[in-house]
């Protein structure tokens, strides 16, 4: 009795370990290098062509790509073709590659995580320099960048008009290191 439950058991991880979508993610960095398009928006509608799912999706910002107010995105159908399955009228950060893109991508939804704010840092020329100051005060971006990327750890904390510091775990840095 004892075998045939192994076997079973054995069959079942090996059977459904078959199907399952694998996934090599990419840090932040080498994501961005992949992608030819990086955008914000919401997906508006969907249709299934044979094994592909579209999205069409409202556009809100593009942080590399072509600007468009709206655009079709393929994926796969979810599961074991790694398809990624977008929620209808909620807000995406999305990375695609010849409008494509898949479940192992950094796609994520707004508010999920912080990456917005990283793509924000890194593409968006005045917010980058907002930061290049020597002001000891935060200015109005630093403050809403802060605000946003601690919401959860700070409950109710503003950094508006705050004096912070920044430090590694030898010495303190400026703002712009």
């Amino acid at each position: 009795m004892k075998h045939i439950f192994l076997t079973v058991i054995i069959l079942i991880i090996g059977f459904t370990n078959g199907f399952a979508c694998k996934c090599s993610y990419q840090n932040l960095e080498n994501e961005i290098d992949l992608a030819d398009l990086i955008f914000q928006g919401v997906p508006i509608s969907k249709k299934q062509i044979d094994t592909k799912m579209i999205y069409q999706f409202l556009i809100s910002k593009v942080w590399k790509g072509v600007k468009s107010d709206t655009i079709e995105i393929k994926t796969g159908l979810g599961g074991q073709d790694c398809g990624m399955v977008f929620e209808l009228g909620k807000a995406y950060v999305v990375f695609a590659k010849n409008v494509e893109t898949s479940h192992c991508r950094k796609n994520t939804q707004i508010d999920s995580t912080n990456i917005d704010l990283k793509l924000d840092y890194k593409f968006t020329k005045d917010f980058f320099e907002a930061f290049k100051n020597h002001d000891k005060i935060l200015n109005t971006q630093e403050s809403e960048y802060l605000n946003r990327q601690f919401k959860s750890e700070l409950v109710n904390y503003d950094f508006k008009d705050k004096a912070i510091i920044f430090t590694t775990s030898m010495s303190v840095i400026s703002k712009t290191d």
